[in-house]
């Protein structure tokens, strides 16, 4: 293995630390809202739904400032934007997973919650990591 290819591993291996941080924190945050929402009557779909959008905005600005920070964007918007779409793959299999599970009164919605987000977070890393932050070399800096 040549130099430039171990320190592109060890950069990805980084930023997987950094994201599955994040998704830790955005978990809690999803979680944490959609308990408060199932209270409050707003059953487990649709205060997971709520719930998930709170967690994937958190979790777009938290992976620009720790885990991308080298590799963001100065266009926010476009950033924000292309992180949710690209996360949408994710999104779908987090809710797919959690919604099944619920249905199936196979777990309490915190765990099931927890099932839906670790599929989902393996495929938004990759999404993120090679659609969104891509290499500074590539980025649109204007």
């Amino acid at each position: 293995m040549n130099d430039g290819k171990f320190w592109q591993l060890r950069a990805m291996g980084a930023q997987g630390v950094g994201f599955a941080f994040v998704g830790m924190l955005c978990f809690v945050i999803d979680a944490r809202v959609t308990v408060e929402l199932i209270k409050l009557g707003a059953g487990p779909y649709l205060g997971r739904a709520i719930g998930f959008c709170c967690a994937n905005a958190a979790s777009w600005y938290l992976n620009r400032t720790i885990t991308f920070r080298k590799r963001r964007s100065r266009r926010l918007i476009r950033e924000f934007c292309g992180f949710f779409v690209a996360n949408l793959p994710g999104a779908w299999l987090n809710y797919g997973i959690f919604a099944g599970i619920v249905a199936f009164r196979a777990l309490e919605p915190v765990a099931a919650i927890a099932v839906g987000a670790v599929a989902g977070m393996i495929c938004n890393f990759t999404l993120s990591r090679w659609l969104i932050f891509r290499s500074p070399f590539l980025l649109d800096r204007s």
